[in-house]
């Protein structure tokens, strides 16, 4: 997400701790939440005692403002012809069938970018990699309003498509979330459609006609995630270190070749076997690179070029062989790159 989201949006909340975001995983209750989130917002506009009624009462008809939530089944026996209990539920079950009713149906998921990479933080700790991720889908849902008259229909289909696009936008309540959450429902800036209105007699009443038109809207749901997952642990071969002076194998360079490339700018580490206290090691040129004297053995390379690195073996003579003009205690010689 940018630094500076669009009219009408915020940036997300970070969780207060790591084990309060443990607690609140909801990566797969993307759907369910939303749609309880916009049933929740919805009633907050049809329900009297709703915190945005008084958005709504100052902008619609009163035909419009008749259709309300909080209406028991007591208060529907009253003859109160200014209002109609309506029928607000998310999940058929909720509605059996009771009209008029509006009715938030699951249209499909997708993939959201979170941007260049999803991966907030990732971090090592106590042999432990613990990651930090923004989990953001993109959820289409369909609101279906239906009654038993096609004025009724289309009136109350009218008051949902007011409140989810001009009265949205005009309060800037596109964000939904709840106090101690760790997600986020986004309302859509533009793109909500209403199709046209349908009828289907009802089954054994060829007289009585129901109503139906769908609100299709496309919403974002995002929430910050967190997951642990043991750091693998590498084996190096073993470097041995025989402690004695004298007899013994030649030490044996296990990731070191003949006329090997090393990157310059990083340290390289060298792994040895049957290294012993009589022997040490040296550099041709150190313009070129620098060797270590004690373990842990590392080449540091300096600039660009080809260098010898030396091993020595203290328990041999000293002085120059006049015939290969190489020191008496020189055990091995192997030539190496300093390369970019």
């Amino acid at each position: 997400m940018s630094a500076s989201p669009p009219l009408g949006y915020s940036l997300r909340q970070t969780p207060e701790s790591r084990s309060d975001t443990y607690t609140y995983q909801v990566a797969d209750k993307a759907v369910s939440i939303t749609k309880s989130a916009i049933q929740g917002f919805l009633d907050s506009f049809l329900n009297p005692k709703g915190a945005n009624r008084g958005y709504l009462g100052a902008t619609i008809s009163p035909e419009g403002l008749q259709y309300v939530t909080e209406l028991t089944y007591d208060d529907e026996m009253k003859a109160d012809p200014n209002k109609r209990k309506t029928y607000l539920a998310k999940f058929f079950q909720e509605n059996t069938g009771r009209l008029p009713s509006i009715l938030i149906i699951d249209g499909g998921i997708e993939d959201g970018d979170p941007g260049i990479n999803a991966l907030d933080e990732g971090i090592g700790f106590r042999n432990q990699w613990r990651a930090k991720s923004v989990y953001l889908v993109k959820v289409g849902l369909s609101i279906l309003v239906a009654s038993y008259s096609e004025e009724d229909t289309s009136t109350l289909s009218g008051t949902i498509f007011f409140i989810l696009t001009q009265l949205v936008d005009a309060i800037k309540a596109h964000v939904i979330r709840l106090p101690k959450t760790k997600w986020e429902v986004r309302l859509p800036l533009s793109g909500v459609t209403a199709a046209q209105m349908a009828n289907v007699s009802v089954e054994g009443d060829v007289k009585s006609q129901i109503w139906t038109r769908t609100i299709d809207i496309k919403v974002d749901f995002e929430s910050i995630i967190e997951f642990q997952a043991p750091i693998v642990k590498f084996t190096l071969p073993a470097i041995g270190i025989v402690a004695t002076s004298e007899g013994g194998p030649i030490p044996t360079f296990l990731n070191l070749s003949p006329n090997q490339k090393i990157p310059l700018g990083q340290d390289f580490t060298l792994l040895i076997q049957n290294m012993q206290l009589k022997h040490s090691l040296g550099i041709s040129d150190p313009s070129i690179a620098l060797i270590s004297s004690e373990p842990p053995w590392y080449i540091q390379p300096r600039r660009q070029g080809t260098v010898l690195l030396y091993l020595f073996d203290s328990t041999l003579p000293t002085g120059q062989n006049p015939a290969t003009g190489k020191k008496n205690n020189l055990v091995l010689d192997i030539p190496f790159k300093v390369t970019l």
